[in-house]
Formats: C-alpha cells, structure tokens, sequence
C-alpha cells in the first residue's frame, strides 16, 4: 500500500526480516528522501531498517515510437561526449514521417513522438555493510558501499534505455530534470514511488 502515517509504519516493520515480504509505497523524489521520510514515519532508526530488503526508486519515460524515431548521426553523437558504449541506438523523436514525398504526422504515434511508456530504476539493495550505515544513520556511505557494488543511478539507467534507442536524451533530460521549485499546490504529489 501506500505508506502516508506512522500507525500503518509501525505495523509494517513488526514482522521484522523473518516475517513476510511486504511492499511499501511511498511518493519520494529519490532513494534518500525515501529512506529518510520512512525512518521519520517509523520513529526510530534502527527499528526502521532493520528489516529493510531494499529500496526501490522509480520514474516512468516515455518510449519512443518505432515508426518514426530517428538515429542520431555519428558526429551528434560524438558532440555529446557520453559515456563509452553508449552510443550507437540513440534516436530522437520525430513525430513525422515521408509518405510519397510529403512529410506528414505519423500514423503510428499521430505527430506524438512516442508511444507507450517505460520504467527505470534505481534499486539500493541492503546487504549488512549497507545495513550498518543506515543504522547509524550515515546515508552517504550507505549509497557509497552500493555504488561500489554496480548499483546503477537514476540517469545511468536511463542513459542505457537511451543507448538501447527505446526512448530519447530529450525525454530523460524532461523527466530527470531538477524541477524549479514552484508554489505547490494542494492536488500535487511527487511521482516516484519506493518500496
């Protein structure tokens, strides 16, 4: 469910390790707003991730469509200086395609650009060396020791969508983004889920 006080947080974490598997939802805007606002809804430290397994974070991009998308040339490309082995299948949006000699909206996508939708995600996996940072609080190393360990960011996995041409540069820059901060208004929540 989605986890909003700390009553259903303090049932949740009762079973501890040896309980069943419960997944938990929680509107964040990264791994670490995430783990601190679930230890701020438990109330204690040590009690909250204790039986944390791990920790997911997640956005939604759009896919480009197949009909239409265009391959980026290879001095595009090379202008960009992205990672190595990246490169090859990225593609842009179009929206537009030739039919005898006349560019006109595609069918496929109706002048979109994009069709469907797909995840990326960024999984904190906690073995006991991260354990022991979250119990002490320390965040940071916490996310240090799981980068040591080949845990992909948020852009890293998305830059890898992007090189596998399922959605473009342009989308992963709209969507991952740090959002000027604007008066928030009652209806609005963040748009990534944790579990």
């Amino acid at each position: 469910g989605d986890m909003q006080n700390a009553e259903s947080a303090s049932a949740a974490v009762t079973p501890g390790r040896q309980g069943p598997l419960i997944y938990i939802g929680m509107h964040s805007d990264s791994l670490v707003s995430c783990i601190r606002e679930w230890v701020k809804l438990v109330g204690d430290v040590d009690k909250a991730v204790k039986p944390l397994r791990a920790v997911i974070n997640q956005r939604l991009l759009r896919t480009l469509c197949t009909n239409c998308k265009q391959q980026l040339a290879p001095e595009e490309i090379a202008a960009m200086k992205l990672p190595s082995g990246l490169g090859n299948g990225l593609c842009r949006s179009m929206g537009q395609v030739q039919i005898k000699n006349k560019i006109a909206d595609c069918p496929v996508c109706s002048g979109t650009g994009f069709m469907g939708q797909t995840a990326v995600y960024e999984v904190l996996s906690i073995d006991n060396d991260i354990m022991k940072h979250l119990r002490n609080g320390d965040l940071k190393n916490a996310l240090s020791t799981a980068r040591r360990s080949k845990m992909l960011q948020m852009q890293e996995a998305a830059l890898v969508k992007a090189g596998h041409g399922e959605t473009s540069l342009d989308e992963i820059a709209r969507v991952l983004s740090p959002k000027k901060k604007a008066k928030k208004k009652s209806g609005d929540s963040a748009k990534v889920e944790a579990s």
